[in-house]
């Protein structure tokens, strides 16, 4: 009853131990008889003075149940206990179930693999008397050797040779016996690391690159579900193939990834304090190394383990991106003993700063920092993979070898002497020597102004290069200047056969982009001419960064939002119309910490430097802070980042709270016009000609009501609609006669095609730029918009709308 509990007689016993203790009872004891005369116990009636002995098929379990057991082998060779509902009419000298139990397959109740009597996971080649001994009581001269799952010829096992010939470090060695003191079976695992090279969810299968080559995962797999979900291309799992080339058993194994801090010459690596052994176990991606190959003590890897902890192989190539590519714009002697640098480097996060130089691709000799110096006698100048120390003050630089810019994962596109190009807003590819790239919304720039090199002592170095994010925040129509090859260069990602451009480092003769503190928001749009024969006007501006607006002298007449900016000689202010500044939209404020501009998410919303301000009333911007955001309301607004890539707000400008538009279904002829100037509605085309009187060909339409007066009779009037990124989306120029003030209803299609009015005629559908048969044009997403209609002179109206879904490209005709 006890079996193998150990336990005193008087101990309290644990629920799991009176289950155990029944299970006994049932399976592993029989029914005993009493003789007074003989004074004993027999279990034979024809044998009293037999004793007792054990038979399973006298056991509670098998009369009352039918329960039975029987050894069945998994796939990977392991020994397993069946249980369930079945037969048996034998069984051995010691009473337990021999070969004949009978179980069917739906009367299975469970499989658990049985307790080897012997494991080994090491080598044990020179040590086969060791086995011997461990096998001395056993009978061991037939027994079925499984390797990987597949079974060999019956061995003799007795000697020891045969089981140690299997072991190896990491190998997992299993020996199985029966009640009966028989070893029955071995079963010998010898795990390799596979790289998952396709996944296919349409075939359910997962393909795997391993020593015998391609081999397929299916969903017909026990193990698949293992792996589905949870794997993608370029990911290593642990696999059992067996010699006919199946695959057993797959699953994710263990990594370990830091910076190795010790080797030895067997390749045993220390990572974080912990030694790692290695691994017999094989690997067949020529990109990992073995462990006895890999020497690097600088850079981070990542170690591969087998099921027992020790190392497969070793990857020390990371995953790099534009995020693990700085630009180096100066060198300079640190001034101390020795050849000791420093460097003037611009962060992919678009920060700046000076570092010692602690490595160059992975050399610290003198001879080496010094060559990387004064290289071409261009100081260092360059693009480098960089690792910061923990500390924050020193550099590691690489630009050639394993793990750096020769990488496979990304390329390097550098201009032939002589050509450079100039940015185009409509245009996304771009030459740059011999390849097409893309450049887009996420690409970041790094352009050097020429005319603001560094200096010697690096006083001018932190001004030398500005950082922005996306083709849009570079000045539309700016050069980047291609004197010599590598003058403009571009770290590029191949999706899909075409070439992305994840950073472009760049040089040009003027600053042309503008960085997040060189921005302002134009509080409202009421300007005071400073003169009659001038061009400039005064108005009020809060600058990013500051507590309080103020009024200053600009030229034009800027509507409400976020500009960038140049002064003149005399602290005149012009804005520069072509950046596309910050972020506007819909607010959203998930929490204290995280605001959604449309689908963009900011970050530390409640920083120490974070600026909110309140400018729903245009006359009276106030200063607030973040509780003025109540989460279970939307507003439109404008927020500026800090050119980073965590997107960490460093102002939020809040202009209204954000209503539905009206709908102009139903409307009353004639009602529409009637409507306070800023009305916006949106409606399909039946419904707007209703409302407004006017007539359109099809497709749904935005309707804004302007107030027009005498005075603006004459003078040319332009109207454009801009989508949230800053791209003019419809616009149209028209030179109005006015007979009397009166609301005008500027009405577009968003689906494309051409309206008229009774006041204005509308020309253009959509992006008209981009009409073409079917399409009629590009037609409107969803988004918030913004609208300005303006003269010569003066900003009529403004504002914001949005389109809740995205508008059908064929409902026009």
């Amino acid at each position: 009853m006890f079996g193998d509990l150990r336990l005193g007689t008087n101990d309290l016993l644990a629920r799991d131990n009176v289950a155990e203790m029944v299970f006994n009872t049932m399976t592993k004891a029989v029914p005993v008889m009493y003789n007074a005369t003989w004074n004993l116990y027999y279990t034979d009636s024809k044998n009293v003075l037999g004793g007792t002995s054990f038979n399973y098929l006298n056991s509670w379990a098998y009369q009352n149940y039918d329960l039975v057991y029987k050894n069945v082998i998994d796939d990977l060779g392991n020994m397993n206990t069946r249980w369930g509902i079945g037969k048996a009419s034998s069984v051995d000298a010691k009473g337990n179930l021999d070969g004949t139990v009978t179980i069917a397959e739906y009367n299975k109740i469970i499989d658990e693999e049985t307790a080897p009597i012997l494991t080994y996971d090491s080598k044990k080649t020179d040590k086969a008397s060791d086995i011997a001994r461990d096998l001395r009581g056993y009978d061991a001269k037939s027994v079925d050797l499984y390797i990987n799952g597949k079974v060999t010829a019956k061995q003799n096992l007795t000697d020891g040779t045969v089981i140690a010939a299997e072991t190896g470090d990491g190998y997992v060695v299993k020996v199985y016996a029966n009640d009966s003191g028989v070893v029955t079976s071995v079963s010998v695992v010898k795990e390799q690391l596979a790289k998952v090279v396709s996944v296919s969810s349409a075939k359910k299968e997962i393909t795997l690159l391993t020593t015998a080559g391609n081999k397929a995962v299916k969903d017909t797999d026990s193990f698949y579900e293992n792996l589905a979900g949870v794997v993608e291309n370029g990911d290593y799992v642990l696999a059992v193939v067996d010699a006919d080339g199946k695959v057993n058993d797959a699953y994710v194994g263990e990594t370990v990834t830091g910076v190795v801090t010790r080797y030895t010459n067997k390749g045993e690596q220390t990572v974080g304090g912990t030694q790692y052994k290695v691994s017999a176990c094989g690997f067949a991606d020529t990109d990992l190394k073995a462990p006895t190959a890999y020497k690097n003590t600088t850079d981070e890897c990542t170690l591969y383990l087998d099921s027992t902890d020790r190392i497969i192989a070793i990857s020390n190539t990371k995953e790099l991106s534009g995020e693990d590519v700085c630009f180096v714009a100066y060198t300079q002697d640190a001034g101390k003993w020795g050849n000791e640098y420093e460097a003037y480097v611009y962060l992919p996060d678009g920060t700046k700063g000076v570092y010692t130089v602690s490595s160059i691709n992975n050399s610290t000799k003198s001879s080496d920092l010094d060559a990387f110096a004064n290289a071409r006698n261009n100081h260092g100048t360059g693009l480098y993979v960089y690792t910061l120390s923990s500390d924050g003050k020193s550099i590691a630089l690489k630009n050639g070898g394993n793990g750096s810019l020769n990488a496979s994962d990304f390329q390097i596109a550098k201009n032939t002497a002589g050509t450079g190009i100039t940015i185009d807003h409509s245009q996304a590819r771009y030459t740059v020597g011999d390849d097409e790239v893309y450049m887009n919304s996420a690409t970041k720039f790094y352009v050097h102004n020429t005319n603001k090199a560094p200096t010697v002592n690096g006083t001018s170095a932190k001004d030398a290069i500005t950082a922005s994010t996306g083709l849009s925040s570079v000045k539309d129509n700016a050069v980047l200047l291609g004197t010599t090859q590598g003058d403009l260069t571009v770290v590029y990602r191949t999706v899909n056969g075409n070439k992305i451009a994840i950073a472009v480092y760049g040089k040009s003769a003027n600053d042309v982009s503008a960085a997040s503190d060189e921005l302002l928001f134009i509080t409202n749009g009421k300007w005071s001419k400073v003169d009659a024969g001038d061009e400039y006007y005064y108005g009020t501006a809060i600058f990013t960064g500051e507590d309080e607006a103020r009024e200053i002298t600009i030229k034009g007449q800027p509507v409400v939002g976020l500009h960038a900016y140049k002064t003149d000689s005399r602290g005149r202010y012009e804005m520069d119309e072509d950046f596309t500044c910050g972020y506007s939209g819909t607010l959203s404020a998930i929490n204290k910490e995280i605001l959604y501009v449309g689908a963009d998410q900011l970050n530390k919303l409640n920083g120490s430097n974070v600026k909110i301000w309140d400018v729903t009333d245009e006359d009276k911007p106030t200063l607030t802070s973040v509780s003025f955001l109540d989460t279970s309301k939307t507003y439109f607004g404008y927020a500026v980042v800090d050119n980073t890539t965590d997107k960490n707000v460093l102002a939020v400008y809040i202009c209204n709270e954000v209503t539905p538009v009206k709908d102009a279904s139903g409307i009353a002829a004639g009602q529409l016009v009637n409507e306070p100037v800023g009305t916006v509605a949106i409606g399909s085309a039946s419904d707007m000609n209703s409302a407004s009187g006017t007539s359109d060909n099809a497709g749904d339409t935005v309707a804004i009501v302007v107030g027009v007066t005498t005075a603006d009779s004459g003078k040319t009037t332009t109207a454009t609609i801009k989508d949230a990124s800053g791209r003019t989306v419809w616009e149209e120029t028209w030179t109005m006669t006015i007979s009397a003030d009166k609301n005008v209803v500027w009405r577009v299609s968003l689906a494309g095609g051409n309206g008229s009015g009774s006041d204005t005629t509308h020309p253009y559908p959509w992006s008209w730029a981009n009409t073409g048969w079917p399409n009629p044009g590009e037609t409107a997403k969803a988004g918030v918009y913004s609208y300005t209609v303006k003269t010569s002179d003066r900003t009529i109206q403004s504002g914001d709308f949005v389109v809740e879904t995205d508008v059908d490209p064929y409902s026009a005709s």
